[in-house]
């Protein structure tokens, strides 16, 4: 379980390097852009990056696996009272 935790992490962490990278990119364009055809180009290029972000980080997970199973505690059998312990709790 830590080793797909601490792989989680790492996929997790280039997911936002990825997004953080688009959005800079678009900012750093935004501010040289002059024309609404400019401004829509830099949008669109801006959210198919992120799209292939997400994909990319959606098939990383995927390719983990399914998450495995916790330990399960055993369960205990409760113990059973012979017929003397039983009216003795009712005489208290």
């Amino acid at each position: 379980m830590r080793e797909r935790a601490f792989k989680l992490r790492e996929i997790n962490f280039t997911f936002k390097i990825a997004i953080d990278k688009a959005n800079s990119e678009s900012r750093n364009a935004l501010a040289t852009a002059m024309n609404p055809l400019q401004k829509s180009t830099i949008a669109t290029n801006r959210r198919n990056a992120i799209n292939q972000a997400i994909n990319l980080r959606d098939s990383s997970i995927a390719a983990l696996g399914p998450m495995p199973v916790p330990p399960i505690e055993p369960v205990r059998q409760k113990l059973k009272m012979g017929p003397n312990k039983s009216k003795a709790r009712e005489r208290s």
